[in-house]
């Protein structure tokens, strides 16, 4: 399967979500799935590397956190291109709206983790 994390912030930042999604997404590729990390980026256009896509976004230092704009039909189009069949977001608020847009635009199955109780 493709599956899709999808996350606010990743490396070099080191934090909790991370560590999680690090080794979620090692257990995935060891059984056989290809996986994406989307996340934003200090990038002008989505850029891929080492299966992580770097969506621009601009960076929201109150949380240590990149914020992609969701609505970006650039960012929408270059996820729908690679026809993720899960969408998996670890934030329900800025990362959680736009892999939601994903999955409703692309019938993919969504799930959502939430770290904290807000």
């Amino acid at each position: 399967m493709r599956i899709g994390l999808f996350l606010d912030t990743y490396h070099p930042r080191i934090n909790g979500v991370i560590t999680s999604v690090d080794e979620l997404k090692d257990g995935l590729v060891q059984l056989g799935h290809d996986v994406y990390i989307i996340t934003g980026g200090d990038v002008e256009t989505p850029t891929l590397h080492n299966n992580i896509v770097y969506l621009p976004s601009f960076k929201f230092d109150f949380w240590n956190v990149n914020v992609i704009n969701w609505k970006s039909k650039i960012n929408i189009d270059y996820i729908l291109n690679l026809d993720l069949d899960i969408v998996h977001s670890h934030n329900e608020a800025t990362v959680g709206l736009f892999a939601s847009v994903i999955a409703k635009k692309k019938y993919s199955t969504c799930c959502n983790l939430a770290y904290l109780l807000l």
